[in-house]
């Protein structure tokens, strides 16, 4: 039995002492089986608390000089417990296993307190309190068989672990939490042994697989994840090789832990993850794992809608199709599903043609026209409206369905059809085409099924008359390559 023993060591110029208590006891037969279990407890404090007998509230200062008040004071405690088993058992005369078994919980807490007023403070960062229970086994196999009394071949298997220790937690963790993660190994041995006399000979090979200590991403380095939601679960993928299931992530203000594939833990600072306004991000994929809907005002802002982003391109399309459009379909009243900040509809009025269109975002709302404005409803295309307009004789949506979530695409499609208007023009970016949140990219065939699985077909006929009129200077490239027609 052992009790206190201290050591001590420096860390970027710092003392830090840690103090080390445990405890054994063993029983068996006296067969060459036994059972043991034990306690060993490791804590990093200072002089005053240790003297104290505080177990439960010590630290590690650091000062820039010995007597300065602490600017960084690191408070962590480390408890393990084990319980371990071994046997050998003769299976022949001439061969022998042996076994052993062992399962190790580890429980560690630690913390830190930051004083940037002291002398060489001001440059510290501290770390989330911390608290984790880990628990492991590890396990030996062997088997020795007697070739001759005094050659004999052996062979061995195991899985062994190690935690991380305090000092490690302190000097290696990232700068947001004090976890690591304990490296594991297995191992294969075989090989051959001599023993006569005082003459004892082994050879061995010998192979084993490591899992590296740490796995986390450092703090100044930004961290592209892609995540992909499927039925529920999210899967994500990032940089050297990291994959896995999302279905299994904590999150808190600072960061964001996930489980990947293989049970490796990665820890991301969440200010590294990309930008939380982006479809891909941490922030948008936590919201869809809570089955949350993305937030259309703060995902459009007027910057989106401006003069210097879609209004212009929105400008050049209806000035140049509209009479196209009232020439050969003859519309009576229009419908604009996604209308923004209405252009098309301010060009077919000049026609006498009467409009009406559905937008999701109040910031469309700031460049509309005033006119526009009482013929523009505001709402979400994800809900469902029941009223229907039968007078509605036209309907057309232009890029607006890859800003729809698949599961509310359906939905989308009804706003499209409820009406039963004699003509849709229709486009909708496929994937790989660039833009804001764009979160169902999908190809034409995607939305012909869906438009046939409601009664409307593609017009390829009316379709090649239109391309026939050609397209305006300026136009985006997207109109050509998406535009659809359904009757």
């Amino acid at each position: 039995m052992r009790w206190f023993r201290r050591t001590s060591g420096r860390f970027q110029g710092t003392s830090r002492r840690i103090w080390r208590s445990s405890a054994r006891v063993a029983a068996g037969p006296c067969d060459g089986s036994f059972w043991t279990s034990g306690q060993h407890r490791c804590q990093a404090g200072p002089v005053d608390d240790r003297e104290k007998g505080r177990w439960d509230a010590v630290d590690s200062d650091r000062r820039q000089d010995p007597g300065d008040r602490p600017f960084h004071e690191f408070r962590a405690n480390q408890t393990t417990f084990g319980l371990y088993g071994q046997d050998e058992i003769g299976l022949t005369d001439n061969l022998v296993l042996s076994t052993g078994l062992r399962f190790t919980w580890v429980k560690f807490s630690a913390g830190d307190v930051i004083d940037n007023g002291a002398p060489g403070g001001g440059f510290e960062t501290d770390h989330d309190t911390t608290r984790d229970l880990d628990q492991k086994y590890v396990y030996n196999l062997g088997l020795d068989y007697h070739i001759l009394p005094e050659i004999s071949a052996f062979t061995r298997t195991s899985r062994g672990i190690r935690f991380p220790t305090i000092d490690e937690r302190i000097a290696s963790s990232d700068t947001n939490t004090f976890k690591l993660k304990t490296q594991t190994s297995r191992d294969l041995e075989g090989g051959f042994r001599y023993n006569s006399g005082g003459l004892s000979i082994q050879g061995s090979v010998f192979v084993m697989k490591l899992k590296k200590l740490v796995d986390k991403y450092l703090p100044n380095r930004t961290v592209p994840l892609l995540m992909v939601i499927t039925e529920g679960e999210g899967l994500f993928s990032g940089p050297n090789g990291i994959k896995g299931k999302w279905s299994d992530y904590k999150e808190d203000s600072s960061k964001v832990i996930l489980l990947s594939d293989d049970e490796e833990v990665v820890i991301c600072p969440r200010k590294n993850l990309i930008d939380g306004k982006s479809y891909e991000s941490i922030e948008y994929q936590e919201n869809r794992m809570r089955g949350d809907r993305y937030d259309l005002d703060e995902a459009y802002s007027e910057g989106f809608f401006g003069w210097d982003n879609n209004a212009p391109q929105q400008v050049v399309l209806a000035q140049y199709f509209v009479p196209r459009i009232i020439e050969k379909f003859k519309p009576k009243h229009v419908l604009d599903i996604g209308c923004g900040t209405g252009q098309w509809l301010d060009e077919y009025r000049k026609y006498d043609v009467l409009t009406k269109g559905i937008e999701g975002s109040v910031n469309a709302f700031i460049e509309m026209s005033e006119e526009t404005k009482k013929i523009v409803l505001k709402w979400d295309l994800r809900d469902e409206i029941k009223e229907r307009d039968y007078s509605i004789d036209f309907v057309q949506s232009f890029e607006v369905a890859e800003h729809i979530e698949e599961e509310y695409a359906d939905t989308f499609i009804n706003h499209l059809i409820k009406d039963d208007p004699d003509f849709i023009l229709f486009t909708a970016a496929p994937p790989g085409q660039p833009g804001h949140q764009h979160v169902n990219c999908k190809e034409k065939k995607y939305w012909e099924d869906k438009m046939e699985n409601n009664g409307y077909l593609v017009d390829q006929d009316m379709l090649n008359g239109m391309k026939e009129w050609g397209i305006p200077e300026d136009c985006p490239d997207w109109w050509p390559k998406n535009l659809m027609v359904f009757i």
